[in-house]
């Protein structure tokens, strides 16, 4: 898809249960990086919500991703996202792993740029 050599330059691990609501947030302001959201718990119920929410700002429309086990979303990491928490139809925990990459060419520039302070936007 990406058609270029990746470096990895941030994992990120989440959890949240029902009733902990997320805010739109990104992961980096450069244009040359891109998280990938994994869907990591074993059992999960789409009927639960937990869905990952994304504004794609190049066709100025927001984009869901049903989190379903072991699948994930792809993401320009300057792009707006967060993860819905679970609806009242489970006390299971949501989980996820975000892993952030740069291309070869673009690390030397984005390994010198800062993170994102703030989870939240």
């Amino acid at each position: 898809y990406l058609k270029q050599d990746l470096i990895l330059i941030k994992v990120h691990s989440n959890g949240n249960t029902f009733g902990q609501t997320q805010k739109f947030h990104i992961d980096f302001q450069a244009n040359d990086v891109w998280t990938f959201v994994l869907f990591t718990e074993e059992n999960w119920n789409t009927q639960w919500g937990g869905e990952f929410v994304c504004f794609d700002g190049i066709n100025k429309e927001y984009k869901y991703t049903p989190y379903v086990p072991n699948t994930g979303a792809l993401i320009p990491s300057n792009w707006e996202h967060y993860g819905a928490s679970p609806n009242e139809g489970t006390g299971n925990l949501r989980t996820t792993m975000a892993f952030s990459y740069t291309s070869l060419q673009s690390y030397d520039y984005i390994k010198d740029l800062p993170v994102v302070k703030s989870f939240y936007k």
